[in-house]
């Protein structure tokens, strides 16, 4: 049972008042003050409320790390000849 159904069985315990999910979230969402009253009523809605609430705050951001790459050694003229386009591509390997 998610928070909202929970809190809405606690409001209608003690209210009488019976209403659909979509009311009461309504509801609440107009006069939070309603959740002043459900807090105290019993555990079930106090961690309902609880988790209603760490659900709205806004998260921690994600802490950034600096990632180097080790510097590349010069290649020597006859590495670099090799690695010029064109060399050694489409020859047959024996």
């Amino acid at each position: 049972m998610n928070p909202e159904q929970i809190l809405l069985e606690s409001y209608i315990s003690s209210t009488g008042n019976e209403i659909s999910l979509e009311e009461f979230v309504s509801m609440i969402n107009q006069d939070p003050s309603v959740l002043d009253n459900l807090y105290t009523w019993n555990d079930q809605s106090k961690k309902a409320i609880d988790q209603l609430m760490d659900q709205t705050k806004p998260q921690k951001p994600v802490e950034a790390t600096t990632v180097t790459a080790e510097p590349e050694k010069p290649k020597t003229e006859a590495e670099s000849l090799f690695a010029a386009p064109g060399i050694g591509e489409d020859q047959p390997k024996d």
